[in-house]
């Protein structure tokens, strides 16, 4: 049953507060009639962090968050345990078990929600560089040891790039290429990405050996890549 108070003031003012009444069997136990609590789905969030979402409780309900289990030494941080959605912090990745109790006096329904804690990988290409030729090696530090990860070509030109973190490769043509370096934990993924420039590497041309009358001689240098420059010591 609902019962209604309406008020209104001097000024006009008014409002109204709804109570609730159920009416159970006799002899019911404490004459508990509870609304049933709702903790919301499981999840599993690529983070250390997560937003939980109870049904949020009405008038006089009191709920509260409490941890039920967790993995070695594991523990939450709840920025409000009595609220349905806040957010709650794990101190160490694995999945932890959480209680939503609703509380009205002495009567209590509760309900159990999972949250998968994975921590996110944080891929590191490296720098981008310039190197003389047309190879060279890749190198990616895995942020987790527990990670894996793979390089590839996010645009073309497209290059076959080896396995492994540290892999080797060869381009076809000189100029600037971009490589990713996708690191993957469980499910939860990071990438990163590298530019790499390429650079023909010229070929000096002093000229022939010769033998001249004199004590003059015009030096005969050539560049073998057009826009390159030199210099005789």
């Amino acid at each position: 049953y609902t019962i209604s108070l309406s008020v209104t003031g001097p000024g006009g003012q008014s409002g109204t507060y709804n109570q609730y009444c159920m009416i159970v069997a006799a002899g019911t136990p404490n004459c508990c009639a509870i609304m049933p609590a709702n903790a919301g789905p499981d999840q599993t969030v690529c983070a250390l962090y997560a937003i939980l979402a109870a049904t949020a409780n009405i008038n006089w309900y009191i709920g509260e968050w409490s941890q039920a289990s967790g993995p070695a030494g594991g523990t939450l941080v709840f920025a409000d345990v009595y609220s349905g959605n806040t957010t709650c912090v794990a101190s160490v990745p694995g999945t932890y078990s959480l209680v939503w109790n609703n509380t009205l006096g002495a009567c209590i329904s509760s309900d159990t929600v999972q949250i998968t804690f994975i921590q996110q990988p944080l891929a590191n290409a490296g720098s981008d560089e310039t190197v003389c030729g047309n190879t060279c090696q890749l190198i990616s530090t895995p942020s987790l040891p527990s990670s894996t990860g793979h390089w590839w070509s996010p645009v073309p030109p497209i290059i076959n790039i080896p396995t492994g973190t540290n892999p080797i490769i060869t381009v076809p043509a000189y100029g600037t290429y971009v490589f990713a370096w996708t690191e993957t934990n469980s499910g939860c993924t990071s990438m990163d990405t590298v530019f790499v420039t390429f650079l023909e590497i010229p070929q000096a041309w002093a000229g022939n050996n010769d033998t001249v009358c004199g004590l003059n001689y015009c030096m005969q240098g050539a560049s073998s890549i057009q826009g390159s420059t030199g210099q005789w010591t």
